[in-house]
């Protein structure tokens, strides 16, 4: 067993982690510096077998006999014989990150561009959300406070262990589909349910976080939020009936703005104000 010889690597989204890229089958992956190092470096497969048999199925680890070169030259020829009575299209993506190193690429000799660390934490998270089996600890509890890396399930966990800590038990975890632009479509996500007093409300702990990342301030978009704002990138089967809105940021604020007028008012007032 060898090494694909297409593959990208570069620091993780966490310290202590690499994350792969491989240009040949399209596969991601986040590894542990000590992992990549015994299994990449040292070849030490036998003690890996699970983490072996997964990167070989994603093309990372190939067979010694395997050509990957020799694949694609066979795949090139057969696509322009089956192709040879009418015109070939192609597109051009140039990127100056790719180490395909094909003999009739103009980017030879490039220097290679890397990742952000926003954009490899970014890929990683959508990465353990589409494979599951490789990041389990990103769905749990541990992977918040002992891995610094959890998906939206992990933290919606994490979110309701603290509140059974401090006395607030009425806390549970929903799960469902979210879809938010820039974000995609039909993405698997997790949530809370907050009880306080006899009405229920929504927190969603992780896309205040992403907000919050992305300007100085800390977001509460989705603090205590009813089902008709939810609804709105948000579905999942209803088990409570959640129409607490008192308790929202922006109504604890007086910010909650309820037409063109009220707007007009409220931006007068903090105008004066200040």
């Amino acid at each position: 067993m060898k090494q694909s010889q297409f593959i990208i690597e570069q620091e993780g989204s966490t310290s202590g982690t690499v994350l792969l890229y491989s240009t040949f089958s399209t596969s991601m992956v986040e590894l542990e510096n000590t992992l990549y190092v015994d299994i990449f470096e040292n070849h030490n497969y036998i003690n890996y077998p699970d983490e072996v048999a997964a990167l070989y199925e994603m093309g990372f680890l190939i067979d010694d006999d395997y050509d990957e070169k020799r694949f694609l030259e066979d795949l090139r020829i057969k696509t322009l014989s089956a192709n040879n009575s009418s015109p070939s299209y192609y597109i051009i993506c140039p990127t100056t990150g790719c180490n395909a190193r094909c003999y009739y690429c103009f980017e030879k000799g490039a220097i290679q561009k890397r990742m952000s660390k926003k954009t490899a934490e970014a890929v990683a998270k959508y990465d353990a959300l589409k494979n599951p089996d490789m990041y389990p600890e990103a769905f749990t509890v541990r992977g918040i406070f002992e891995r610094k890396k959890a998906v939206c399930e992990g933290i919606s966990k994490a979110f309701k262990l603290l509140c059974d800590r401090v006395g607030a038990k009425d806390v549970y975890v929903v799960e469902g589909i979210s879809s938010r632009e820039g974000f995609g479509n039909s993405i698997p996500h997790a949530w809370n349910i907050v009880k306080s007093g006899n009405k229920y409300s929504h927190i969603d702990v992780t896309w205040d976080l992403g907000s919050s990342s992305t300007c100085r301030y800390n977001r509460y978009d989705y603090f205590m939020i009813p089902d008709d704002w939810i609804n709105i990138d948000h579905t999942y089967t209803k088990r409570f009936k959640c129409e607490e809105i008192d308790q929202s940021y922006f109504s604890r604020q007086s910010c909650l703005i309820s037409g063109p007028n009220a707007l007009k008012d409220f931006l007068n007032q903090k105008l004066q104000k200040n």
